[in-house]
């Protein structure tokens, strides 16, 4: 097992990166208003993520 020196070296880091990169991928098709949606949703997902650290 060879040491880790960055985040990118962990597997779980690699696989949810490709992940991420097949759904953008994926959320190209969609249509604008999907895509202004789904932006939305994340912002207000990433707000209540800080509220929740707090």
């Amino acid at each position: 097992m060879s040491a880790i020196k960055f985040h990118q070296d962990l597997k779980v880091y690699q696989k949810s990166f490709k992940t991420a990169m097949i759904i953008f991928e994926l959320s190209k098709s969609f249509s604008k208003e999907q895509q202004n949606s789904q932006i939305r949703d994340a912002k207000q997902e990433n707000r209540r993520l800080g509220f929740s650290l707090l």
